[in-house]
């Protein structure tokens, strides 16, 4: 007999979508309404330099890593099963 094989799910990164969607949509109002001004805007989330005015802001590069860092941790604590205190330091769940 042959292994049996178990089919996976393709699941929808929902939660991926919807940060990008959010940083697109906020990178178009804060752009000008241009596309030129929208693409500045959503790749200075990712990189922090603004070719436009030739500066870093690094307001800009935090604000666009930060969904992405709060993701992937509630990620691993909202996950049912998972010890929440290997994640989280000092809270116990016992």
């Amino acid at each position: 007999m042959g292994k049996k094989h178990h089919k996976t799910a393709n699941r929808v990164p929902i939660v991926s979508i919807a940060i990008v969607a959010g940083q697109a949509v906020a990178a178009w109002t804060t752009g000008g309404g241009t596309f030129a001004g929208a693409l500045d805007n959503f790749q200075s989330y990712y990189t922090g330099y603004d070719f436009t005015e030739r500066a870093l802001h690094l307001e800009r590069l935090i604000g666009g890593y930060v969904p992405w860092i709060v993701k992937r941790y509630a990620g691993r604590i909202a996950q049912p099963g998972r010890n929440v205190s290997r994640f989280v330091p000092g809270v116990s769940f016992s």
